[in-house]
């Protein structure tokens, strides 16, 4: 019996061998295909890539498991070309994918769906333009999709509700219009959701509210419109949720005090109105808080964690309705616009400040002007408006990120010397 298993077993390690090696052979014959239609400098690391070398040992990028190609990290290679002629059909045990920050332009090819196994895809910091194809809703393992910091114009597709494996989820700096999809509701492990400066409309969805597992949410500077969900209080391990520069209305919800693990949050440029809810007080952890330019009213709340906030101003500054610290209108503890003594006293405040904003709305103005026409010299004369529009989205974000650095450092230091 033993005579007749081992022959058999024989066999079928040679076939298995044989098998794999001729699926190598055809996995580096469709990569050394696309490599001949990219451009890339002579240092670039697909220059290992050879006929005669191993893709399993020899070129760099390129990582093997069981004889076949798993991995393809070519990120920062000054690779010019686009994804057509990518191996999509063969490469399909493909689990890592980056082609970050080079030259691809084009489109996503719908081919993408065949890559099932893929756990992570970062195509960020490209040229790539067209939609989001819906074929993605095939990749059904896949943890982390970056493709920020491209030209993707069209809609979310609502098929990437199916990617219930995502973890990371950045489609931010690109041309994406139209609302968020409420499918998106379905990604329960999502922990970073990152949409900014895009051209995203409509309402917040209340599906929002069943990311639980949401850590950092970025939805700011976009034209979302509509109310922010009471369900937004469910996120209840937010660190960060900034929503600032959209045209959000109505009151602040009174159930953000239940996300107790919140350390910043950024509510600028909108059109929020009604009274700040006295429950945020409670917000321990909240240290970068950004309420301005919006239509608040009424008296800042006082006590724990908002005492920290004053000497902050831009957190609550452009909300002509707001009296109470750090604004220079004072309200008793009964909450009640508390008068000077004498009526001089009040008149000097308000002549003196009458006199500062309007010599702050002149000097806008002016540089405003000056701008704004040498802008629009520019977008004319060069013929990219595009361009220009995304620049501005991604410097106002990166001044917006290091305030907010430095107002955690800020308070790090006032920490330390506080303990000692």
């Amino acid at each position: 019996m033993a005579t007749k298993i081992f022959p058999l077993l024989h066999f079928f390690t040679l076939l298995y061998f044989f098998t794999i090696t001729f699926a190598s052979i055809e996995e580096a014959t469709s990569l050394l295909k696309w490599k001949s239609s990219l451009h890339y400098k002579n240092d670039s690391l697909l220059t290992s890539w050879t006929q005669n070398s191993s893709e399993c040992r020899d070129w760099n990028g390129v990582k093997c498991s069981n004889g076949r190609v798993n991995s393809l990290d070519i990120t920062n290679a000054s690779v010019i070309g686009t994804l057509y002629d990518f191996p999509f059909s063969t490469l399909i045990f493909l689990e890592y994918v980056n082609l970050s920050i080079n030259h691809f332009s084009g489109i996503i090819p719908l081919e993408i769906g065949k890559l099932t196994n893929l756990v992570r895809l970062d195509l960020s910091n490209n040229y790539i333009s067209g939609t989001i194809p819906p074929q993605i809703d095939s990749l059904a393992k896949l943890e982390t999709f970056h493709i920020s910091k491209n030209q993707l114009n069209g809609s979310i597709p609502r098929e990437i509700g199916y990617l219930r494996s995502l973890t990371r989820l950045a489609l931010n700096n690109n041309f994406l219009e139209g609302s968020i999809p409420t499918s998106l509701g379905n990604l329960n492990n999502l922990t970073y959701l990152c949409l900014y400066g895009n051209r995203l409309s409509g309402s917040i969805p209340v599906e929002i509210g069943k990311l639980v597992n949401l850590i950092e949410t970025y939805l700011d500077s976009n034209q979302l419109a509509g109310h922010i969900p009471p369900e937004i209080g469910n996120l209840i391990n937010v660190r960060v949720f900034s929503a600032f520069s959209n045209g959000i209305s109505g009151p602040i919800p009174v159930e953000i005090a239940k996300m107790q693990t919140l350390e910043e949050l950024d509510l600028s440029v909108n059109s929020l109105e009604g009274e700040i809810p006295e429950q945020l007080v409670s917000l321990s952890n909240l240290e970068i808080l950004n309420l301005s330019y919006n239509l608040l009213t009424g008296c800042i709340p006082q006590g724990r964690q908002f005492d920290t906030f004053e000497e902050s101003s831009y957190a609550f500054q452009g909300n002509i309705g707001l009296r109470g610290l750090p604004v220079t209108r004072r309200c008793h503890n009964n909450g009640v616009e508390e008068g000077n003594d004498t009526s001089s006293l009040l008149d000097q405040e308000i002549n003196s400040q009458f006199l500062i904003e309007w010599k702050a709305i002149l000097l806008g103005y002016g540089c405003g002007l000056c701008i704004g026409f040498s802008i629009g010299y520019f977008m004319i004369s060069t013929g990219k408006p595009k361009w220009l529009s995304r620049f501005i989205e991604e410097y106002e974000h990166t001044i917006t990120t290091r305030r907010r650095k430095k107002q955690r450092d800020q308070r790090d230091n006032k920490r330390r010397n506080n303990r000692f």
